[in-house]
């Protein structure tokens, strides 16, 4: 390719080498780049970012409905397909967490990338069983998204939640402006664009 000054003589000129590249899906950023050359691994492994909701909230969580924070998380499969999800609102850290799960990973789903599912762990104060999660990346609107949902019930307490988590460095400009997380522009942006490493706490 040639360039050319629109006002004024200079030219330049660019070689692009196709097998150089990489193909990123649209709201792409850094992206995840564990580079263990399995897809699936690849997909998943790493930090990501996003944001969760309580809805039917009754007990002592019924003032709290329709209350969303922004959440962190860190995915750590092996190549048995068995691993771990550690996540973090505004309120907890990457050593003190909000959910601590144990899941495995198949290839089996709508998408290439499969579908991951709990098979233990913590949800803040209760357990997490077998198929509490069944996370498939095809069923989500937007390209590099997982939505976690589950049900908290701990006595007259409970709430449904929903987790919507992108890539650690995801630039969410395919997103309408009402589905961005709360802190999006004032902590996330900053940090990615000075390509900052996730933190261990949020804010």
């Amino acid at each position: 390719m040639t360039f050319e000054e629109a006002f004024g003589d200079k030219t330049g000129k660019i070689t692009v080498d196709p097998s150089t590249l990489s193909r990123e899906t649209a709201g792409s950023g850094t992206g995840q780049d564990t580079g263990t050359g399995d897809i699936l691994l690849d997909w998943w492994n790493g930090d990501w970012y996003g944001w969760w909701i309580m809805t039917g909230c009754s007990g002592d969580y019924e003032d709290l409905e329709g209350a969303w924070w922004d959440i962190c998380g860190a995915i750590d499969i092996g190549g048995d397909g068995t691993g771990t999800v550690t996540l973090w609102d505004e309120d907890y850290t990457k050593s003190e967490p909000m959910v601590s799960a144990s899941v495995s990973l198949s290839d089996d789903g709508t998408s290439i990338y499969g579908t991951m599912t709990s098979e233990g762990g913590a949800f803040t104060d209760i357990a997490l069983e077998h198929g509490d999660w069944i996370v498939d990346p095809g069923l989500v609107d937007y390209g590099d998204m997982i939505h976690i949902d589950g049900d908290y019930e701990n006595g007259g307490d409970a709430f449904h939640y929903d987790i919507y988590l992108r890539p650690w460095g995801t630039y969410w400009v395919d997103v309408d402006e009402e589905d961005l997380p709360n802190l999006y522009d004032s902590w996330y942006l900053p940090l990615i664009d000075a390509e900052e490493p996730m933190p261990d706490s949020i804010g």
